[in-house]
């Protein structure tokens, strides 16, 4: 008995592909999974921001990874908050983009 494998079918547009199964069919779940994400990173950015001046304002010891410690001593605390929030920024303007491809292409 021969198993028949699922093909992928590409389409062309302008020099464009585009891999169409079933996870490619619809642009939303991209763009909700972007959403999520940036959300996380931007609410991760803004409680260690909260942490790291409750703990400049009641002194005492604070665990730091090597980079947030980098980032601290460079600049203060708002350098690794700003850092994440910028990642989080890009992500969700690349996710955006990926988004109006897709739906770009499901137009055409």
């Amino acid at each position: 008995m021969e198993q028949e494998q699922p093909r992928k079918k590409v389409t062309y547009h302008d020099s464009d592909y585009e891999y169409v199964n079933s996870m490619s069919k619809s642009p939303w779940p991209t763009l909700i999974w972007t959403i999520i994400i940036s959300g996380a990173l931007f609410t991760f950015a803004i409680m260690r921001y909260r942490e790291m001046v409750a703990w400049e304002a009641s002194g005492g010891s604070m665990r730091m990874n090597s980079i947030e410690k980098l980032c601290y001593d460079m600049a203060g605390t708002w350098l690794f908050p700003a850092v994440i929030a910028v990642i989080a920024a890009i992500a969700l303007i690349a996710g955006i983009g990926q988004f109006l491809r897709k739906l770009r292409l499901r137009r055409e």
